[in-house]
């Protein structure tokens, strides 16, 4: 007698905002069209409301039980950049789609993504030709996801920072005093929008890898300009569930409506409210960084595939290498030897050239003598406005 064996379709998710409607009739008609060719099993996050609402803790889960995510990226949508941040730390095949008849420009100055592709479409027709083009459920191996081919090379040793904090691009007054609170934390990895340029994929996937905890502070949607910088911070704060990192994401106004993020949102009012849900979080980190002992996470060792995969040249951001910065790879240039031999000097120049670098490595050096007092005056955040008569 034979047997006969049967092997299941590989199981997709599709994630997609509900506005525009006229999207969602698409993304929906394409997910009923795909599932009658029984290559795929798609779910939308549309069929896991439960009791009229939707809980992260049940996306996130049929986000790990699927092989592929469709992610439509169109409007940017906060909800769908956390789904598919989460998807990447896990190490999914992720399928990108967008209506550019929408807001192809929006995108574009995304740069996080902006390798990344996708595919085009306008109904429902488009989307199913195309990813029965493409096929790809049938590649779902490490190899074709994005964090193998943008995060997981050179990652760095796990969990050796206290926190990193996401900067929102919108300096409110909760803005600032969440700057002030965290400069005074010597381990914390501040990512400022302004400083060094949009970062990539891998700069954000590497930040959250090393980190225990991540914040990731949202301003409301009426402000201008705040839909790529809620963008942002919604990647990076489901990278960092993915990552199973201690996430906390304060949010201004209700911008992550319908959805319920449970314990890791807050919404606040005022700048005080804002504060006193940062304080617990970040002893509660602060607490971790004593006892926890460095391990990998869910992902476990990996193995770097040869020696010049484990070179480490530093952050880009002075501040955020210190230690690596004064003791391994510093480079002493003669403006740093004139400021060491007591010359009167003003260093200038555009971000990245070495200025705070220079200070860094001088402050150690000058230090070392105990008749030299060093005090380091670091303002918060400014701007130096130059106008040309």
């Amino acid at each position: 007698m034979i047997q006969l064996m049967t092997v299941s379709s590989p199981v997709g998710f599709v994630a997609f905002p509900s506005s525009p409607p006229s999207s969602g009739d698409a993304i929906r008609a394409a997910t009923m069209a795909i599932n009658e060719k029984n290559v795929v099993a798609l779910t939308t996050w549309e069929s896991l409301r439960i009791g009229g609402r939707l809980v992260i803790a049940t996306i996130c889960s049929a986000i790990d039980k699927s092989d592929l995510i469709i992610a439509d990226i169109t409007s940017l949508n906060p909800n769908v950049m956390f789904e598919l941040g989460y998807a990447i730390a896990r190490k999914k095949r992720v399928w990108l789609i967008l209506d550019p008849t929408y807001s192809t420009p929006e995108f574009k100055q995304f740069r996080t993504l902006t390798p990344v592709g996708y595919q085009p479409y306008t109904n429902s027709d488009d989307i199913v030709s195309r990813f029965l083009a493409d096929r790809p459920y049938l590649d779902t191996e490490l190899v074709n996801t994005l964090f193998h081919d943008q995060i997981e090379e050179n990652l760095p040793i796990p969990e050796t920072h206290i926190a990193l904090y996401v900067r929102s691009k919108v300096r409110n007054q909760s803005g600032l005093q969440l700057d002030a609170l965290l400069a005074r934390e010597g381990d914390v990895i501040i990512d400022d929008p302004d400083e060094g340029g949009a970062k990539s994929l891998t700069w954000y996937g590497h930040q959250v890898w090393k980190s225990r905890a991540v914040l990731c502070h949202l301003t409301d949607p009426k402000r201008k300009d705040s839909s790529l910088d809620n963008a942002r911070q919604s990647l990076v704060a489901g990278l960092a569930s993915g990552f199973e990192r201690r996430v906390l994401i304060e949010v201004e106004g209700d911008v992550l409506a319908p959805l319920d993020y449970q314990n890791i949102s807050h919404a606040y009012r005022t700048a005080s409210e804002c504060i006193g849900n940062v304080v617990p979080w970040l002893d509660a980190a602060r607490s971790a960084a004593k006892d926890a002992q460095t391990s990998a996470g869910h992902v476990g060792a990996l193995m770097l595939k040869s020696d010049l995969q484990s070179l480490d040249f530093g952050d880009y951001v002075a501040e955020n290498e210190e230690d690596g910065l004064i003791h391994k790879y510093f480079v002493g240039t003669r403006a740093y030897t004139q400021a060491l031999r007591g010359d009167n000097a003003i260093f200038v120049g555009r971000k990245g050239a070495g200025k705070t670098a220079n200070l860094l490595k001088l402050r150690a050096e000058l230090t070392t003598d105990r008749r030299n007092l060093v005090a380091v005056i670091k303002p918060v955040s400014y701007d130096l406005l130059i106008s040309a008569q």
